[in-house]
């Protein structure tokens, strides 16, 4: 029962959206999610430590305005609900993850990964004897999430803390079991977290890990790849992505919809770049851009017309989309940042690995953890030799009593 506590009711917000989200005039809401944010702002609510956060988001928001309002875009219901939605949700998740302790909440990470990957593994044991719990796709681990790819994205933070602290031969049974459940959802998004986390974990030299994210996090570089290197479920992408850019008339008669998705998402994307809108088209502009983009094509008439239309993909081609230039330049200032000076920080490389993870998938900004582990490396500043230190006798108290705190714990 001393495992219960608030911080693990935060880390389940990761895993909570298949389970007790519920569909809403097109949007999913993660009703367990907004309860933790209830509670974060009816407990721990403190004005002068989250103002900056809400003002920063309010600025985000009103510069989206401003940029509507000079490419003369209505202001569409989709941003309102985003909007609020955002405002809301970080807010009250900011709030509540004040309240936490930072080793007690990586410990409930930990531990709550693990049995996210023993669950989906037994899952995919099962699939391959015909008996389906609450799988996806037959033979591919996807444990609590819609997707594999989106299994990898929640979990691939904890592959990170896998590589770089497990030091015991428990500790290292039970990084097995969480590594080798990202690499059984076969998925490029698994590779390139793993890739990921291995580069932070280990190349000291913060160019090499640099060097590692451009690979993982760019698909283009999926072209270079030999279709018979890889399981066939991979091997299909790269034949796709190859048929996709080599179409220039028609390019959506590809037959696989997740290039299809980011083909044509990265066209609506890049288009306004071309167009001279460095400033791009606006939180949740993309949905706009979209339909200027394909609607006087023969698109219009594809079975996956409009598909990802509102995540644009994935965060990458939505950050392009929406913020532009400004956008970009940030968003690499920050990765180089965070590899060259904030390597010492558990929360930043966190950061790091799932955003890796959404440059291949997944656009949105409230679901499988994003708004965790961004506000974490915001706000948490501790290094990782406090929070190995913190951990670890936190685990030689214990352990005796529980030996599976082990699995949660740094250096066991």
């Amino acid at each position: 029962m001393r495992h219960i506590n608030k911080e693990l009711f935060l880390v389940l917000t990761i895993f909570s959206k298949e389970l007790l989200g519920v569909s809403v005039a097109g949007s999913t809401i993660d009703f367990y999610q907004v309860t933790i944010a209830v509670a974060g702002l009816s407990l721990y609510f403190s004005q002068k430590k989250t103002f900056g956060l809400m003002a920063t988001l309010t600025g985000i928001l009103a510069s989206s305005v401003a940029i509507f309002s000079y490419y003369e875009t209505p202001i569409s219901q989709t941003f309102l609900k985003q909007s609020a939605a955002v405002l809301f949700l970080y807010a009250g998740l900011g709030s509540y993850l004040l309240g936490c302790s930072e080793q007690k909440l990586a410990s409930a990470y930990i531990r709550v990964c693990f049995w996210m990957a023993v669950f989906g593994i037994v899952q995919v044991i099962l699939s391959l004897r015909g008996v389906d719990v609450y799988i996806c796709l037959r033979g591919r681990l996807d444990s609590l999430t819609s997707e594999p790819s989106h299994y990898a994205v929640a979990v691939g933070p904890c592959v990170y803390y896998c590589f770089r602290y497990s030091r015991t031969f428990a500790a290292r049974c039970r990084a097995v079991v969480i590594i080798g459940s990202v690499l059984m959802t076969v998925s490029a998004t698994g590779v390139a977290v793993v890739s990921m986390a291995f580069a932070l974990a280990f190349f000291r030299q913060a160019r090499f890990a640099i060097v590692v994210l451009l690979a993982a996090a760019s698909p283009l570089l999926l072209t270079m790849i030999p279709a018979d290197a890889v399981p066939e479920v991979i091997s299909s992408r790269f034949t796709s992505m190859h048929e996709y850019f080599g179409n220039a008339s028609e390019p959506w008669d590809t037959t696989n919809s997740t290039i299809l998705s980011f083909g044509t998402n990265l066209d609506v994307a890049i288009a306004p770049l071309a167009e001279g809108r460095i400033f791009g088209n606006g939180f949740c502009g993309h949905e706009a851009a979209y339909h200027r983009r394909y609607s006087h094509t023969e698109f219009v008439h594809h079975r996956l017309y409009e598909l990802n239309i509102r995540s644009a993909h994935c965060l990458g081609i939505r950050i392009i989309s929406e913020f532009g230039i400004p956008g970009i330049l940030f968003t690499m200032f920050t990765v180089w940042y965070f590899i060259v000076h904030r390597r010492s920080n558990l929360w930043c490389m966190f950061l790091l690995v799932t955003f890796v993870g959404r440059m291949l998938k997944l656009g949105s900004w409230v679901d499988y953890g994003i708004p965790l582990f961004l506000l974490s490396a915001v706000y948490f500043s501790a290094t990782l030799p406090v929070a190995k230190r913190s951990l670890s006798s936190a685990g030689r108290r214990s352990a005796s009593a529980d030996p599976r705190l082990s699995t949660a714990t740094v250096g066991h």
